[in-house]
Protein backbone atom coordinates (compact mmCIF):
# COMPACT_ATOMS: atom_id res chain seq x y z
CA UNK A 1 0.00 0.00 0.00
CA UNK A 2 3.00 2.28 0.88
CA UNK A 3 4.45 1.77 -2.81
CA UNK A 4 1.31 2.23 -4.66
CA UNK A 5 0.50 5.19 -2.68
CA UNK A 6 3.47 6.93 -3.06
CA UNK A 7 3.72 5.57 -6.83
CA UNK A 8 0.27 7.57 -7.14
CA UNK A 9 1.98 10.78 -5.92
CA UNK A 10 4.70 10.54 -8.31
CA UNK A 11 2.66 9.89 -11.12
CA UNK A 12 0.63 13.23 -10.56
CA UNK A 13 3.79 15.17 -9.90
CA UNK A 14 4.32 15.19 -6.30
CA UNK A 15 7.33 13.35 -5.90
CA UNK A 16 8.51 14.70 -2.87
CA UNK A 17 5.89 16.82 -1.32
CA UNK A 18 7.74 17.56 1.82
CA UNK A 19 10.67 18.65 0.87
CA UNK A 20 10.60 22.21 2.24
CA UNK A 21 9.18 21.22 5.64
CA UNK A 22 11.70 18.35 5.32
CA UNK A 23 14.85 20.95 4.62
CA UNK A 24 13.11 23.68 7.28
CA UNK A 25 12.96 20.69 10.07
CA UNK A 26 16.59 19.90 9.29
CA UNK A 27 17.65 23.70 9.66
CA UNK A 28 16.10 24.55 12.81
CA UNK A 29 16.60 21.22 14.58
CA UNK A 30 20.51 21.37 13.95
CA UNK A 31 20.43 24.86 15.47
CA UNK A 32 19.17 22.76 18.77
CA UNK A 33 21.94 19.95 18.56
CA UNK A 34 24.69 21.51 20.31
CA UNK A 35 22.35 21.68 23.20
CA UNK A 36 21.13 18.22 23.22
CA UNK A 37 24.74 16.88 22.82
CA UNK A 38 25.84 18.80 25.84
CA UNK A 39 22.95 17.80 27.83
CA UNK A 40 23.90 14.14 27.74
CA UNK A 41 27.70 14.55 28.04
CA UNK A 42 26.60 16.07 31.01
CA UNK A 43 25.50 12.61 32.45
CA UNK A 44 28.34 10.62 34.08
CA UNK A 45 26.83 7.02 34.37
CA UNK A 46 27.02 5.11 30.88
CA UNK A 47 23.86 3.84 31.52
CA UNK A 48 21.96 6.36 32.67
CA UNK A 49 23.40 8.35 29.32
CA UNK A 50 22.51 5.74 27.18
CA UNK A 51 18.97 5.58 28.49
CA UNK A 52 18.94 9.55 28.03
CA UNK A 53 19.93 8.90 24.63
CA UNK A 54 17.18 5.84 24.13
CA UNK A 55 14.78 8.18 25.12
CA UNK A 56 15.98 11.16 23.00
CA UNK A 57 15.58 8.89 19.94
CA UNK A 58 11.97 8.06 20.79
CA UNK A 59 10.96 11.50 21.50
CA UNK A 60 12.66 12.15 18.20
CA UNK A 61 10.66 9.84 16.56
CA UNK A 62 7.08 11.67 17.03
CA UNK A 63 7.82 14.33 14.23
CA UNK A 64 6.30 12.04 11.58
CA UNK A 65 3.67 13.23 9.03
CA UNK A 66 2.93 9.56 8.24
CA UNK A 67 0.95 9.69 11.63
CA UNK A 68 -2.42 11.13 11.67
CA UNK A 69 -1.50 11.59 15.37
CA UNK A 70 1.93 12.82 15.78
CA UNK A 71 1.13 15.17 11.92
CA UNK A 72 -1.89 16.66 13.93
CA UNK A 73 -0.24 16.99 17.38
CA UNK A 74 2.83 18.76 15.01
CA UNK A 75 0.52 21.14 13.35
CA UNK A 76 -1.07 22.14 16.43
CA UNK A 77 1.34 22.59 19.21
CA UNK A 78 4.40 22.36 17.77
CA UNK A 79 7.50 19.92 18.38
CA UNK A 80 9.30 21.10 21.40
CA UNK A 81 12.26 18.50 22.05
CA UNK A 82 13.15 19.02 25.54
CA UNK A 83 9.36 18.79 26.50
CA UNK A 84 8.70 16.23 24.19
CA UNK A 85 11.54 13.90 26.25
CA UNK A 86 10.38 14.91 29.48
CA UNK A 87 6.58 13.71 28.32
CA UNK A 88 7.54 10.24 27.40
CA UNK A 89 5.28 7.17 28.85
CA UNK A 90 7.79 5.79 31.47
CA UNK A 91 9.17 2.30 31.95
CA UNK A 92 8.36 -0.35 31.01
CA UNK A 93 7.72 0.67 28.05
CA UNK A 94 5.30 -1.51 25.42
CA UNK A 95 8.52 -3.58 24.53
CA UNK A 96 11.22 -2.89 26.75
CA UNK A 97 14.54 -4.33 26.26
CA UNK A 98 16.29 -1.52 27.54
CA UNK A 99 18.05 -3.54 30.50
CA UNK A 100 19.42 -6.14 28.24
CA UNK A 101 20.81 -3.38 25.86
CA UNK A 102 22.38 -1.43 28.84
CA UNK A 103 24.32 -4.51 30.14
CA UNK A 104 25.44 -5.52 26.86
CA UNK A 105 26.81 -2.26 25.94
CA UNK A 106 28.78 -2.50 29.22
CA UNK A 107 30.33 -5.61 28.44
CA UNK A 108 30.93 -5.45 24.20
CA UNK A 109 32.33 -2.64 21.90
CA UNK A 110 30.69 -3.43 18.86
CA UNK A 111 33.34 -2.73 15.32
CA UNK A 112 30.39 -1.37 12.72
CA UNK A 113 26.74 -0.62 12.94
CA UNK A 114 24.49 0.28 10.28
CA UNK A 115 21.58 2.11 11.28
CA UNK A 116 18.28 3.01 9.09
CA UNK A 117 17.16 6.45 10.23
CA UNK A 118 13.33 7.60 9.75
CA UNK A 119 12.21 11.32 9.76
CA UNK A 120 13.99 14.22 8.78
CA UNK A 121 14.14 16.95 11.55
CA UNK A 122 14.45 16.47 14.95
CA UNK A 123 14.13 12.55 14.63
CA UNK A 124 17.54 12.39 12.87
CA UNK A 125 19.09 15.53 13.85
CA UNK A 126 17.94 15.55 17.75
CA UNK A 127 16.92 11.62 18.41
CA UNK A 128 19.86 9.56 16.04
CA UNK A 129 22.88 11.90 15.74
CA UNK A 130 23.24 11.94 19.37
CA UNK A 131 22.78 8.27 19.57
CA UNK A 132 25.33 7.75 16.72
CA UNK A 133 27.34 10.15 18.32
CA UNK A 134 27.67 7.57 21.72
CA UNK A 135 28.27 4.84 19.00
CA UNK A 136 31.36 6.34 17.94
CA UNK A 137 33.11 7.80 21.23
CA UNK A 138 32.52 3.78 22.22
CA UNK A 139 34.48 3.17 18.43
CA UNK A 140 31.99 1.63 16.88
CA UNK A 141 32.34 2.81 13.26
CA UNK A 142 28.71 3.19 11.74
CA UNK A 143 26.79 3.22 8.14
CA UNK A 144 24.11 5.85 7.94
CA UNK A 145 21.28 4.14 5.48
CA UNK A 146 18.60 6.55 4.66
CA UNK A 147 16.11 6.24 2.31
CA UNK A 148 17.05 6.63 -1.78
CA UNK A 149 13.70 8.01 -2.87
CA UNK A 150 11.74 10.33 -1.14
CA UNK A 151 8.47 9.17 0.89
CA UNK A 152 6.65 11.61 3.66
CA UNK A 153 8.93 13.53 5.44
CA UNK A 154 11.65 10.28 5.53
CA UNK A 155 15.24 11.72 5.29
CA UNK A 156 16.82 10.55 2.09
CA UNK A 157 20.86 9.43 1.94
CA UNK A 158 20.73 12.88 -0.50
CA UNK A 159 19.49 15.05 2.03
CA UNK A 160 21.94 13.88 5.17
CA UNK A 161 25.26 14.06 2.76
CA UNK A 162 24.01 17.45 1.40
CA UNK A 163 22.28 19.06 4.42
CA UNK A 164 23.14 17.19 7.66
CA UNK A 165 26.75 16.25 7.30
CA UNK A 166 28.13 19.67 5.94
CA UNK A 167 25.72 20.90 9.63
CA UNK A 168 27.92 18.55 11.33
CA UNK A 169 31.29 19.42 9.89
CA UNK A 170 30.64 22.97 10.88
CA UNK A 171 29.59 23.02 14.15
CA UNK A 172 32.48 21.71 15.66
CA UNK A 173 32.38 18.87 17.68
CA UNK A 174 35.31 16.67 17.90
CA UNK A 175 33.43 13.29 17.77
CA UNK A 176 31.31 13.55 14.87
CA UNK A 177 34.07 15.91 12.75
CA UNK A 178 36.64 13.38 13.04
CA UNK A 179 34.28 10.31 12.31
CA UNK A 180 33.11 12.16 8.80
CA UNK A 181 36.18 13.39 8.21
CA UNK A 182 37.87 9.69 8.96
CA UNK A 183 35.29 7.78 7.14
CA UNK A 184 34.43 6.37 10.37
CA UNK A 185 30.60 7.85 9.92
CA UNK A 186 29.48 7.84 6.36
CA UNK A 187 26.15 8.03 4.76
CA UNK A 188 24.64 4.97 2.09
CA UNK A 189 21.51 4.93 0.37
CA UNK A 190 19.00 1.96 1.95
CA UNK A 191 17.48 1.55 -1.53
CA UNK A 192 14.45 1.80 -0.37
CA UNK A 193 11.17 4.63 -1.47
CA UNK A 194 8.64 3.59 1.28
CA UNK A 195 8.42 4.88 4.50
CA UNK A 196 8.72 1.45 6.13
CA UNK A 197 11.48 -0.98 4.85
CA UNK A 198 11.85 -4.34 3.45
CA UNK A 199 14.79 -5.94 3.99
CA UNK A 200 15.59 -8.15 1.20
CA UNK A 201 15.30 -5.29 -1.18
CA UNK A 202 18.51 -3.08 -0.30
CA UNK A 203 20.88 -1.35 -2.18
CA UNK A 204 24.19 -3.02 -2.81
CA UNK A 205 25.99 -0.56 -1.38
CA UNK A 206 23.97 -0.92 2.16
CA UNK A 207 24.10 -4.58 1.50
CA UNK A 208 27.72 -4.70 1.56
CA UNK A 209 28.56 -2.60 4.43
CA UNK A 210 26.22 -4.88 6.07
CA UNK A 211 28.08 -7.65 5.50
CA UNK A 212 30.53 -6.46 8.23
CA UNK A 213 28.41 -5.28 10.91
CA UNK A 214 28.21 -6.75 14.29
CA UNK A 215 25.17 -4.60 15.30
CA UNK A 216 22.17 -3.69 13.17
CA UNK A 217 19.88 -0.63 14.27
CA UNK A 218 16.28 -0.21 12.56
CA UNK A 219 14.70 2.68 14.31
CA UNK A 220 10.78 4.39 13.46
CA UNK A 221 7.71 3.15 13.73
CA UNK A 222 7.78 1.98 10.01
CA UNK A 223 10.82 0.29 9.52
CA UNK A 224 11.76 -0.77 13.22
CA UNK A 225 8.20 -1.65 14.18
CA UNK A 226 5.65 -2.53 11.49
CA UNK A 227 7.75 -4.52 9.13
CA UNK A 228 10.94 -6.01 11.28
CA UNK A 229 9.73 -6.07 15.07
CA UNK A 230 10.00 -9.62 15.62
CA UNK A 231 12.88 -10.14 12.97
CA UNK A 232 15.65 -12.19 13.55
CA UNK A 233 18.82 -11.80 13.16
CA UNK A 234 21.06 -14.71 13.89
CA UNK A 235 24.88 -13.48 13.60
CA UNK A 236 24.28 -9.78 14.91
CA UNK A 237 23.07 -7.82 17.75
CA UNK A 238 19.83 -6.04 16.11
CA UNK A 239 18.04 -2.80 18.06
CA UNK A 240 14.85 -1.59 17.39
CA UNK A 241 13.97 1.53 18.22
CA UNK A 242 10.85 3.56 18.04
CA UNK A 243 7.50 5.11 19.18
CA UNK A 244 3.99 3.66 18.61
CA UNK A 245 1.91 6.66 16.24
CA UNK A 246 -0.95 4.43 15.33
CA UNK A 247 -3.50 3.37 17.37
CA UNK A 248 -3.73 -0.35 15.90
CA UNK A 249 0.09 -0.83 16.37
CA UNK A 250 -0.27 0.49 20.37
CA UNK A 251 -3.08 -2.73 20.14
CA UNK A 252 -1.50 -5.02 18.77
CA UNK A 253 1.50 -4.88 21.45
CA UNK A 254 -0.64 -4.29 24.40
CA UNK A 255 0.43 -0.58 25.02
CA UNK A 256 -0.83 2.63 24.85
CA UNK A 257 -0.96 5.21 21.82
CA UNK A 258 3.36 7.40 21.83
CA UNK A 259 3.82 3.79 23.88
CA UNK A 260 7.95 3.31 23.14
CA UNK A 261 9.43 0.24 21.75
CA UNK A 262 13.00 -0.60 22.39
CA UNK A 263 13.50 -4.62 21.36
CA UNK A 264 17.20 -5.57 21.42
CA UNK A 265 18.11 -9.11 20.76
CA UNK A 266 21.90 -10.38 21.12
CA UNK A 267 23.48 -12.46 18.00
CA UNK A 268 25.13 -15.31 18.69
Amino acid sequence: MCRARDGILRRCGFADCFRGVKAAENATALRALAGALAATDGIEDDGERLLALVRGVFAGNIFDLGAASSADLYDTDGVDFASTVNGLKPRPWCVDDFDALRARFATKTHAKAIVFVDNAGADVCLGMIPFIRELLRRGTEVVVAANETPSINDVTALEMREQIIPALLEMGDSVLRDAIVGKRMRVVSSGSDMPVIDLRYLSAEACAEAETCDLLVLEGMGRGIETNLWAKFVKIDALKLGMVKHLEVAELLDGELYDCVCKFDVGR
